[in-house]
């Protein structure tokens, strides 16, 4: 049986292919992201907001420490992948 699927242009199939990210570009990809949270974070207690040192200090200690199986779940309930990590 052949495919009726029609050829996808570059665009559509270099998404496709990383559609199914290894575990080292997720962790590149959340890890970046809680680097921008911390940066923002320190913005915010230089301005004034009550963020103590030692919550900058807790949010650092987890950097790259991800719980894949908690984010996962809770990606499922908000539908967004980086707001799964925000919780």
């Amino acid at each position: 049986m052949t495919s009726k699927i029609p050829a996808l242009p570059n665009i559509f199939r270099v998404q496709l292919k990383i559609s199914n990210p290894s575990a080292s570009i997720l962790q590149k990809k959340f890890s970046t992201w809680r680097a921008l949270w911390i940066a923002l974070a320190e913005a915010e207690q230089d301005l004034g907001l009550p963020i103590s040192n030692a919550q900058l200090y807790e949010l650092r200690q987890f950097l790259d420490d991800i719980n894949y199986d908690i984010a996962r779940q809770l990606e499922r309930e908000v539908r967004h992948d980086v707001m799964a990590h925000v919780y």
